[in-house]
């Protein structure tokens, strides 16, 4: 069987050998594989002038004996046909470059594997006939999704970890992660310390939620400060790619801060602070959950499910004691593990006492997050 790997129009900086890894992991398996990648895609043409606050080896992907490269979505399609089956992210494009009837154009099978957050329920079933979810519940969640197909049974879907979680716990790959003195060496940070990562996560969601612990971010970092803690920051992938050259097939789509749009986010928040912080690079997304003690999850997003694989702590600050992930209006009915990871602060005239509180009372035993019920949702 003739096996693709595709890189789509959608680069994660965060984890930029995504894809690398998930061609050696199949040419492994089966003695064989294509890469396939655009011809304007970053990881092809990125050239790093060292003022990056990410960074990827393109030497990977330009001199893969198997790179197959592709001009456009026409060209990707005409290529589809010599292959049994191609493999691709359930994220395949940005938002703002959607592209219609993919199904319909491809001559061959399509497998997509997962990624963080809910995106697999969502965006997949347009274009998919086989599926690799991260957990036996989003199988189950996936079969009865409002937008998959009734004729889809439980065959065309197999369990494995989310390729965007192998990092937390395999060494096998072409970048696994820095071990902890490694980390600290490389962003001076203090081995005496306990450290705090700030994410705000994507600047273009979760709007209200984002402005409200904005309001508190200076009253955050002081109370973790008086407690010796060094606080690092680290944004949504995409808001690293603000400097690059955002066009069709490049994979490069920006999430930009809506209060300033002038600057990448961590920037801003960096100007924000009063207090010194350290801005984590991108591809050091998987080092900072898992070294850090507490992440302040700013938006209340799902980086926090991450969490599983860290002893660190989520938590966000909000008034209306929301969490963002129940009743989605998209999926509704559903539950997510939010409630478990994250712990959510009511922001009153006692948030100092809470967040002093969270810090001295932190669970050091983590038994909450390995229950039957949560293992459900991890490989």
């Amino acid at each position: 069987m003739k096996v693709g790997i595709f890189g789509g129009d959608l680069f994660w900086s965060n984890h930029p050998y995504e894809v690398f890894n998930f061609y050696q992991k199949i040419k492994a398996e089966s003695g064989h594989a294509s890469l396939i990648l655009f011809k304007d895609d970053i990881r092809l043409n990125k050239t790093f002038s060292g003022s990056e606050k990410f960074y990827f080896n393109k030497i990977l992907y330009t001199q893969c004996e198997d790179l197959i490269v592709v001009k456009d979505w026409q060209d990707f399609y005409k290529l589809s046909a010599k292959f049994d089956l191609i493999y691709t992210s359930c994220k395949l494009v940005p938002k703002t470059r959607q592209v219609s009837n993919i199904r319909k154009h491809l001559k061959c099978k399509v497998c997509v594997w997962d990624v963080p957050g809910v995106d697999i329920l969502v965006d997949s079933q347009y274009f998919a006939s086989q599926w690799i979810v991260k957990g036996e519940m989003w199988k189950e969640y996936l079969l009865n999704a409002p937008r998959t197909d009734k004729l889809v049974t439980e065959k065309q879907i197999k369990i494995d970890i989310c390729p965007a979680f192998r990092r937390y716990i395999s060494k096998n790959l072409i970048n696994p992660v820095m071990e902890k003195n490694e980390f600290l060496k490389k962003y001076n940070l203090d081995s005496e310390k306990k450290t705090l990562l700030i994410a705000p996560s994507n600047p273009g969601s979760h709007k209200s939620l984002f402005n409200e612990n904005l309001r508190l971010i200076n009253l955050v970092v002081d109370v973790f400060s008086k407690n010796y803690f060094q606080i690092i920051l680290k944004t949504y992938p995409h808001d690293y790619t603000f400097y690059e050259n955002q066009k069709l097939h490049s994979g490069v789509y920006k999430r930009k801060n809506f209060l300033d749009s002038s600057m990448p986010q961590y920037e801003f928040l960096k100007r924000s602070i009063n207090s010194g912080i350290t801005v984590i690079e991108s591809q050091h997304h998987h080092e900072a959950i898992l070294y850090s003690d507490f992440l302040y999850n700013m938006s209340g997003t799902s980086l926090s499910w991450e969490t599983y694989y860290s002893e660190c702590q989520s938590f966000s600050i909000s008034s209306e004691k929301k969490n963002v992930y129940e009743n989605l209006s998209y999926l509704p009915g559903y539950y997510f593990p939010h409630d478990i990871f994250n712990i959510n602060l009511e922001n009153d005239e006692k948030v100092e006492y809470y967040i002093n509180k969270l810090i001295n009372d932190k669970d050091k035993s983590f038994n909450h997050k390995k229950t039957d019920l949560v293992k459900k949702y991890f490989h």
